[in-house]
């Protein structure tokens, strides 16, 4: 086989295989992309609910979606779908107050019609938004911590659970009443820092559902022993900078002594000059100006 021939012989093999693959991928499309295909409903703090889906296999595939409520009406295009990447990922569907109590029917289509039918009990499938707006207060009488919060679910049907724990200790889990929007902590310890969270969820008085909420945002009380390290280079660059303003203060004092000194003549002694006055004259000051020196020897005399 001549260098040409085997040129071509290793192109054909090249298409060849190209084509195989590309048949491949088709086949893995139409057969099993829409059985990898895994599709999940949540109904979100009973204002609507979020069906999503994910395959197992990467492969880039817009899916149409379409549902209803019960096996009475008919079924309806997405009104709101969620993507991601420009992909459809999902739908979201407006929620009604009782229709979680009914099955939600989907139906979920790719680019080759193939479609994947799915009915899902939505009664247990509710998942609230966690707690919002938490304080505390301390009753300083008994150390008692209370613990406030909110939650933005128009239902009043919730039960909670609080956990608490500790600086450096494991959680402790507590359940609360139904409807309840507080909980204090008994005997707490002023030597000690805590932290507080709560989740809720509805209650098996309205339909339980088997999903909490995420957890709150923590909330701290109490004391915390931290140990700082002493910054010793801020301290010797302190020392410093005041012993150098005191050197500089000396300085400046000895020089304006020696500048005083030389500039500045010093004051005459009055009791020197005025000798004259105060022996000869006995402190007569008019008879001194007046006359000499020998008249006040005179004078006295």
């Amino acid at each position: 086989m001549t260098a040409e021939q085997t040129k071509q012989y290793t192109g054909q093999m090249a298409t060849i295989t190209a084509v195989v693959l590309l048949s491949a991928v088709v086949v893995i499309k139409r057969t099993t992309g829409m059985h990898s295909v895994e599709m999940s409903c949540l109904v979100i703090n009973l204002e609507h609910t979020d069906c999503t889906w994910k395959q197992h296999f990467h492969l880039q595939l817009n899916y149409t979606f379409q549902s209803r409520l019960g096996s009475r009406w008919p079924f309806h295009d997405c009104p709101q779908y969620l993507h991601q990447g420009g992909y459809n990922v999902g739908c979201r569907l407006p929620y009604e107050r009782a229709d979680r109590f009914f099955s939600l029917h989907t139906r979920l289509s790719d680019d080759n019609n193939v479609t994947k039918e799915q009915t899902i009990e939505m009664k247990k499938r509710v998942k609230l938004n966690p707690p919002l707006n938490l304080s505390m207060v301390v009753n300083s009488t008994n150390l008692e911590l209370w613990l406030y919060w909110n939650t933005s679910t128009k239902s009043t049907c919730t039960e909670s659970e609080v956990r608490y724990r500790k600086e450096g200790d494991q959680w402790h889990s507590v359940s609360t009443s139904m409807s309840a929007t507080s909980y204090s902590l008994p005997q707490i310890s002023l030597k000690h820092r805590y932290e507080l969270q709560v989740r809720i969820r509805v209650p098996n008085a309205c339909g339980q559902s088997m999903f909490w909420s995420d957890w709150s945002v923590p909330m701290f009380w109490g004391n915390t022993t931290v140990t700082t390290p002493v910054p010793w280079k801020a301290v010797y660059s302190f020392i410093a900078v005041v012993v150098l303003g005191i050197l500089m203060v000396l300085i400046y004092i000895t020089q304006g002594e020696r500048i005083r000194i030389i500039f500045v003549p010093a004051v005459p002694n009055p009791d020197k000059n005025l000798e004259d006055l105060f022996k000869t004259c006995n402190g007569n000051v008019e008879y001194f100006i007046s006359t000499s020196a020998n008249d006040c020897l005179r004078y006295l005399k």
